[in-house]
């Protein structure tokens, strides 16, 4: 039986991405999106065939949405270059596509009933989810970062204070409720167990 093995994606598309986003790296936070997942369903503990199948379903969502960010040309570079802005503005199908991935992806986790017993999946996962939002300026980590307080509350407290500089949550927000109630030892962590 030959071992499975993570399909690397397009590298054109990821150059292209790359050298139509205005930091230079999309393609490259898309590429490394993909191996965070992919290497997740890797450390799962389903049979190498139902492995295989999610595998081959992540790579063919990712190729999509790859495909698009390829295509996509801002706004601020179009206009300068004189393209036409409307037939190459993708950013509706690229949101449209991570939204289906996340979705699904999340969805794959409460069935199998991840992250692993320790939790440390999910928080590792959920870190690199809101550091990624955190350096896009049109994301918030806000909710990620909620999520984070029930898997491990240690690490969320650490992230709030970092991130409240940049932020500057409200008192009587529910992200900074959250803080407070965790601070005061009141917030439980949440550890799902395989069954």
């Amino acid at each position: 039986m030959e071992t499975l093995q993570i399909r690397p994606l397009n590298a054109d598309h990821i150059h292209q991405a790359n050298s139509n986003s205005m930091s230079g790296n999309r393609g490259k936070i898309s590429n490394h999106d993909y191996e965070i997942y992919a290497s997740t369903i890797m450390g799962w503990p389903v049979s190498d065939e139902k492995k295989a199948k999610l595998l081959d379903k992540l790579y063919r969502m990712f190729s999509d949405k790859l495909w698009y960010e390829a295509q996509h040309v801002s706004v601020m570079v179009a206009g300068p270059a004189n393209y036409n802005a409307r037939r190459l503005d993708k950013s509706d199908q690229i949101l449209s596509k991570a939204h289906e991935i996340a979705t699904w992806f999340d969805a794959l986790e409460r069935d199998l009933g991840q992250p692993d017993d320790d939790g440390g999946g999910e928080a590792e996962r959920l870190i690199e989810m809101i550091r990624f939002c955190d350096s896009r300026p049109e994301l918030l980590p806000t909710t990620d970062l909620m999520k984070l307080a029930f898997v491990d509350n240690a690490s969320f407290i650490a992230l709030y204070e970092e991130l409240q500089l940049k932020y500057k949550w409200r008192r009587n927000s529910n992200i900074a409720q959250l803080y407070a109630r965790s601070k005061a030892g009141e917030v439980t962590e949440i550890r799902k167990e395989i069954t």
